[in-house]
């Protein structure tokens, strides 16, 4: 017979139940503050893109439009 089957199907036995909800508790903390962390760098991620944009929209336009005329012209192209 194997240990380690009853270990994880049952409750360990040399844990309490205050170190279990402490255990759970902690889990729980882990998820928030990931949740934060997450948020606050996507946060932080769409600011620097705001500031980004707003310093470069007209290299922006001008890029996209660049992008967008070489485009049409190599689909129109081969017609010609």
């Amino acid at each position: 017979m194997r240990l380690s089957v009853p270990i994880f199907a049952h409750p360990q036995p040399g844990k309490t139940g205050k170190e279990k909800d402490l255990l759970s508790r902690n889990h729980e903390t882990t998820k928030k503050t990931m949740k934060i962390f997450v948020f606050f760098i996507f946060r932080v991620f769409v600011i620097v893109f705001i500031i980004f944009a707003t310093k470069y929209t007209n290299f922006i336009v001008k890029g996209l439009t660049i992008v967008i005329v070489q485009f049409t012209h190599r689909q129109s192209g081969p017609d010609s």
